[in-house]
């Protein structure tokens, strides 16, 4: 379960990082070397190789951390 919270949290900021940046889908799928359907799942979270992630990391020049947060209450 942490496993797919984490990998979607970490897709839905590549996917906020490509928009911002305006890199097309078609060019990060070449600089990383994968095709757009692995982009399109990995940016939903739902991709379960690590590499596609580490991949569009690579070539966005990004690297994640991870921390805690307090729970939202409400």
């Amino acid at each position: 379960m942490l496993k797919k919270i984490i990998k979607k949290r970490l897709g839905e900021a590549l996917k906020e990082y490509r928009n911002k940046s305006c890199i097309r889908m078609q060019i990060a799928a070449e600089k990383s070397r994968l095709n757009w359907q692995q982009i399109d799942t990995l940016e939903s979270g739902c991709d379960k190789n690590w590499y596609v992630y580490e991949r569009l990391l690579e070539v966005y020049n990004k690297d994640f951390r991870i921390e805690l947060v307090d729970k939202r209450t409400g």
